[in-house]
């Protein structure tokens, strides 16, 4: 069996973006999940799942069956169970396909949003682990900008900011470097 198309494309953003395909699954199901909450219910059980071989999408709504419901976005009456489940009976968990209709466009959107969000934060968290042990030492780099009181210098794959505090000792190192022949 191949691969989707959508999974082809995520495994293409796991090797740019150097993150595990199943981080990135996660990542747009909870997405999706978020996305979902809006249309139906900030506390509502909310269940998404993507087929890692397929690409298939999937999105249900759990709700618990009571005799009488005190919060409708976790509980449904056997008489509305009967809709999704025959013989559904008080206690029963009661699964639906969540509704697709209103999700569309503005569930895509936001699914976007936070899996841009997210893909954002786990590129700094892995710069962050990259650099961490070389906190005190010393790493090269060239000036990019001046910004206030601080030097911008570009590390590579990301930039540092010299404080105020470091100054005398970069202006020594650039005024020496300019000065060289």
């Amino acid at each position: 069996m191949s691969k989707s198309e959508l999974m082809g494309a995520l495994e293409q953003i796991a090797r740019e973006k150097n993150i595990p395909v199943d981080e990135i699954v996660s990542m747009i199901e909870g997405a999706v999940v978020s996305s979902l909450r809006k249309q139906v219910g900030k506390n509502a059980d909310i269940r998404a799942t993507i087929d890692r071989e397929t690409g298939q999408f999937s999105a249900v709504v759990a709700k618990k069956v009571v005799e009488a419901v005190a919060d409708p976005e976790l509980e449904l009456t056997a008489e509305q169970a009967q809709k999704f489940k025959k013989g559904a009976k008080v206690g029963d968990e009661v699964v639906y396909a969540a509704p697709a209709a209103d999700f569309a466009r503005i569930a895509a959107q936001t699914a976007k949003q936070v899996l841009t969000q997210r893909v954002r934060e786990v590129e700094r968290d892995k710069l962050y682990e990259e650099f961490k042990p070389k906190e005190g030492e010393v790493v090269s780099g060239s000036v990019h900008r001046f910004v206030e009181r601080s030097i911008i210098v570009d590390l590579g794959k990301t930039e540092g900011v010299l404080p105020r505090v470091s100054k005398s000792a970069a202006s020594a190192i650039i005024s020496a470097r300019t000065s060289e022949p």
